[in-house]
């Protein structure tokens, strides 16, 4: 398996930036992200052995505040460098604990459960921690938490977008989180489009939610 190459962090680094800049906001319904941070990014790419890494760290390393989310690629589970590789640049640039939070899709994680399972032995004891994406909350999906025990999930579009309009929506949120809860996993509302949603998740006591119906997107450096 291959990293990314310099030309190609680089462009996709650069591509995040700009549509984070204009689309995206990711902090908690009580004012920070799941790093207790002020801010939260997610790159379209993983960690590379190139110096872009150290452009990303520094927007931790200049705010002590900020918290780093960011997407794994599908190949880079089956990378054996990557875990050393990460842990090493965590311990050179002397982060606080839990600084890195890594998100994986829900079907590339059942795809490649298995390695992922040996990235999250290698990543957590360095602080790492993990987010499942597009949780749809079925049966099946909590039988694969059981086993990936991530830190959070991040509830799927489908099972947000109508928790202001009908009753049914409400209640699947509220028993997927409830669920989610009993498990120790905090759980994280993607696509908050309006300002009426964010006050329903409160209530239900969804633990961070992600979108232009939270805050406008704030600038990374």
């Amino acid at each position: 398996m291959l990293f990314w190459s310099v030309v190609d962090l680089t462009r996709k680094l650069d591509e995040f930036r700009d549509y984070y800049n204009e689309y995206r906001v990711h902090r908690s319904l009580a004012g920070t992200t799941p790093g207790a941070t002020r801010r939260s990014t997610t790159p379209c790419s993983n960690c590379a052995r190139s110096p872009r890494v150290a452009t990303a760290l520094s927007w931790l390393v200049l705010d002590a505040d900020c918290g780093l989310s960011t997407k794994f690629a599908t190949h880079t589970l089956g990378d054996p460098g990557f875990a050393a590789f990460t842990k090493n640049h965590i311990k050179n640039s002397q982060l606080p604990e839990a600084s890195f939070i890594f998100e994986i899709v829900s079907e590339a994680a059942i795809l490649c459960a298995k390695e992922l399972r040996m990235l999250q032995a290698n990543l957590k004891p360095a602080g790492c921690r993990f987010t499942l994406a597009g949780f749809d909350g079925r049966e099946a999906s909590f039988n694969f938490i059981k086993d990936f025990a991530p830190d959070f999930v991040k509830l799927a579009y489908n099972v947000v977008k109508d928790i202001d309009r009908t009753l049914a929506a409400s209640e699947r949120v509220e028993s997927i989180n409830r669920q989610c809860h009993s498990q120790g996993i905090k759980t994280i509302a993607e696509y908050v489009e309006s300002r009426e949603v964010p006050e329903q998740l409160r209530l239900i006591e969804v633990d961070f939610a992600q979108g232009l119906g939270v805050s406008p997107p704030q600038p990374l450096p």
